[in-house]
Parts: C-alpha cells; sequence; structure tokens
C-alpha cells in the first residue's frame, strides 16, 4: 500500500517564496527594470512631440522650433497627408516606420465609415427635364420638338401599373319592403351601407355569438371557448331558403398551423352552418382598404380560392361562392343584388318574423333549422293549432315534434325550399335525448 505522504500532490510542483511579497523590500534588478520601461516610453506629451517632429521631417525634410503640441495638431485632412504613392496601395495596414501612419490609418477609416450615397435613378413621375432650345420651340410654334435623347429617355420611364374598378352588379329599383335577419358580426360599416342602398328594408339585428362561453378544461392554466351550435348562423338570412355568409380572401387562403385540427376557421363555420340551409351562398371579398379597385390573384391565391369553392360545392350542391374584388362599397352592393334577387323567396313569409327569440325558436335551432326558417314553422304550425279543435291542448313544438317525416315533408317542403333540412332536422327530434 502507498503511503498518503509520498503521494505528489500539485504543491510539489509549485515554490513559493516565503513571506508576503507586499513585506519585502523591492530588489536592485526590479527598480531597474521599472526605471528602464519609464525612461524608454516616457509620457504622453514626449510621445506626441516625437510623431510631430518626424511627420514634419518626413514632409520637408527640416527641423522645426520646440512648441507646445496636442492631438488635435497631429489630426489633418486625408487628401494633404496622403503619400504620393498611397492612390496605387491598397492595404489598410501600416508598418512601424511609414511616417504617414497616422494620416493613413485616419483616411482608411472614413472610407469605410462614411456612408455611400445613392444615384439618381430615372423617377415615373417626372418626365425628361426641357432644354433651352425645347423650351423656346414650345413657346414659338405651341408644339414640343422630340429628339432621339427624349426618347430613349422616355423608354426608360416605367409605366405607373392602374388597377381596374371591380365589377358592379346592377341593383335594381324597388319599393317593396324587404324583412330579414342580420348578424351583428358583419359590422356597423355594412349594416350602413345596407341601410343606405336599400332604404325600405327592415333589419332584424341578432347577435347570435352570445351564446358562446367559456370554461376551465382539465390541466388547463386558462379558460377555453366553448362554441354552442347556436352561434353556427349566416351572415345575412334572406329567407328560410337561403342564407350568405361574408368572409375575405386572407381567411380563405390561410392554412392550419401545424399540430391543430386539419379545417381552418372559415371552413369549420361554412361546414356548420351549410347544414342549415337548402342554399348557402359566400361572399369572398378581397377587402381593398384603399379603393374599389380590383388586382390580379396570384397562383396561390387561385389555388387556395379554387380549394375552399370545391368544399363549399361538396357540402351543399346547391351553394355558390363569388369573389368580389375591390373594398367594403362593392361588397356591398353585391350583398343588396343578392338580397333583392333571393327576398322573392320569402313572398307572404316576412310578416311572420319577430325581433324576439323565443324558447321554442332556440330548440328548433338547436334541432339543426335557421332562425327563419324556425320562426315561419312555428307560425305556421300556431295557424293549424287554431284551427284544430284540439289546438288548445297541444302546442307548436309538440305538434312539430309528434308529425311523422312525411308530414314535415308534406306541409313544409315548401317553405323550406326543399328536403335535405327538414329530414336533419327531423332525425334530431326523432332520436333518443339526452
Amino acid at each position: 500500500m502507498y503511503n498518503e505522504a509520498e503521494l505528489p500532490t500539485a504543491a510539489s510542483y509549485v515554490w513559493k517564496r516565503p513571506g508576503l511579497a507586499i513585506l519585502r523590500e523591492p530588489e536592485d534588478d526590479e527598480e531597474e527594470e521599472f526605471q528602464l520601461s519609464h525612461n524608454q516610453y516616457g509620457g504622453l506629451t514626449d510621445i506626441l512631440k516625437k510623431r510631430k517632429f518626424e511627420l514634419h521631417d518626413a514632409e520637408s525634410g527640416q527641423s522645426s522650433p520646440t512648441r507646445n503640441t496636442s492631438v488635435v495638431d497631429l489630426v489633418r485632412h486625408p487628401h494633404h497627408a496622403r503619400p504620393i504613392n498611397a492612390a496605387k496601395s491598397t492595404h489598410l495596414l501600416v508598418g512601424n516606420d511609414d511616417p504617414n501612419a497616422t494620416a493613413t490609418l485616419l483616411e482608411n477609416y472614413v472610407n469605410l465609415r462614411t456612408s455611400k450615397r445613392q444615384k439618381n435613378e430615372a423617377s415615373s413621375f417626372f418626365g425628361p427635364k426641357k432644354s433651352a432650345q425645347d423650351e423656346a420651340d414650345v413657346r414659338s410654334h405651341g408644339t414640343k420638338k422630340r429628339t432621339k435623347e427624349d426618347e430613349n429617355s422616355r423608354s426608360n420611364v416605367v409605366p405607373i401599373e392602374k388597377f381596374e374598378s371591380a365589377p358592379v352588379p346592377t341593383l335594381r329599383e324597388s319599393s317593396d319592403s324587404i324583412k330579414m335577419i342580420v348578424a351583428l358580426t358583419i359590422g356597423r360599416g355594412m349594416l350602413g351601407w345596407i341601410e343606405k342602398l336599400l332604404p325600405e328594408a327592415q333589419l332584424i339585428e341578432r347577435d347570435f355569438d352570445h351564446w358562446n362561453t367559456v370554461a376551465w378544461n382539465r390541466n388547463m392554466v386558462s379558460r377555453s371557448p366553448i362554441v354552442s351550435p347556436l352561434g353556427a348562423e349566416a351572415d345575412v338570412i334572406v329567407s328560410p331558403v337561403t342564407g350568405i355568409i361574408l368572409t375575405t380572401l386572407i381567411k380563405v387562403i390561410q392554412k392550419p398551423l401545424p399540430g391543430q385540427k386539419s379545417k381552418t376557421a372559415i371552413q369549420d363555420r361554412v361546414e356548420k352552418v351549410s347544414a342549415r340551409y337548402e342554399k348557402l351562398i359566400v361572399l369572398v371579398s378581397q377587402s381593398n382598404r384603399v379603393d374599389e379597385s380590383t388586382r390580379d390573384l396570384s397562383a396561390s391565391e387561385c389555388a387556395s380560392f379554387a380549394e375552399f369553392s370545391g368544399m363549399v360545392l361538396g357540402l351543399n350542391p346547391n351553394s355558390q361562392v363569388y369573389f368580389v374584388g375591390g373594398g367594403e362599397e362593392t361588397l356591398a352592393k353585391w350583398l343588396v343584388a343578392l338580397i333583392q334577387r333571393y327576398s322573392i323567396e320569402a313572398d307572404g313569409l316576412q310578416g311572420l318574423l319577430i325581433a324576439n327569440e323565443g324558447t321554442w325558436e332556440l330548440i328548433m335551432r338547436r334541432a339543426g333549422m335557421n332562425a327563419y326558417a324556425a320562426q315561419v314553422i312555428l307560425a305556421g304550425l300556431k295557424e293549424i293549432s287554431n284551427n284544430d279543435p284540439q289546438g288548445p291542448f297541444m302546442g307548436e313544438l309538440q305538434r312539430f315534434i309528434l308529425m311523422t317525416p312525411l308530414e314535415r315533408i308534406d306541409r313544409f317542403s315548401r317553405v323550406m325550399g326543399g328536403t335535405d333540412v327538414l329530414r336533419r332536422v327531423g332525425a334530431a327530434l326523432d332520436g333518443p335525448w339526452e
């Protein structure tokens, strides 16, 4: 076994002079080294004087009388300090014996730090400058003399790109009152345009998003939104058959984030709303905030719009997707034109609409019916109950639930414009209730 005292350690290879260094007297060799270094370098004033004398001797070859020297005197303009052959040299560093070292380094610093001036280029907003001869010709003859220089300068001018105004449908003048349901999500600006273009229209405003709530999920630090089925509605409900959704091109072309569900927000909304209507219309606005002009779509935007249109038509063959260029005014005119076209489907039914949202209407909407159709069907059931001797003992909703699927189709297929929505609502009401 080894003895611990015999093992080598770091202290075995380090020699430390005994005692404290602060208490020792300075030796002769240390004093000589300090004096030598002090005498060799001297102070800042001696260095400046020596450098000034070297520069003066290198330029004129004569000595100058001794005077006070400052750092400012050593700084000279790079043009005067450059040597004769400095233009041919591309070296940024200087040698130890170079008499113009200070000026060379200063000039290199200025050249590296100076901002580059941009060259004047031809502008598309200003034409070529007229010469004195051209102005004289204009005054005398009233025409401008065109030269080859003018033609060459004009050929270099880039023409300003002009965008065409977006196409707008023709609005017909009608004195008939149109009554419809409008969601508050379309914004006050669009509501103002509708009231301006359709002064005789009666708007029933509904806030469908107030049914959405938030709740705490498991293992979550914040509350998550819970989207109610009652919130899936169209922006404008023209009739029990037709609903209109307003969206933008940016929402259509966006892709889902990695790790999220495969559907975007607009795709999920269209899928839920399309089940409530026999005919769904989607207006995709270019949302130009500057003017009402339209621009050409890129290849990626066209592909995204075609993919979105195919998805909407796959949900409902009777659906329609329109691309609307321009801004809010153009979108409002397209919306009003569609309202005038499809409001004919609700002739004789507009008087059945009420502003209040009843409990039975909410039950019908939860089953999958839109707000317009729910009010119309409940009003029709009320009329049937008044003519039936047993009507006072049976409510409208109870009567609709007790009907067979064929009876619902026979009575309300004409009002609904088809049978698809009635079949889906009947399947929800006839199935087991949780």
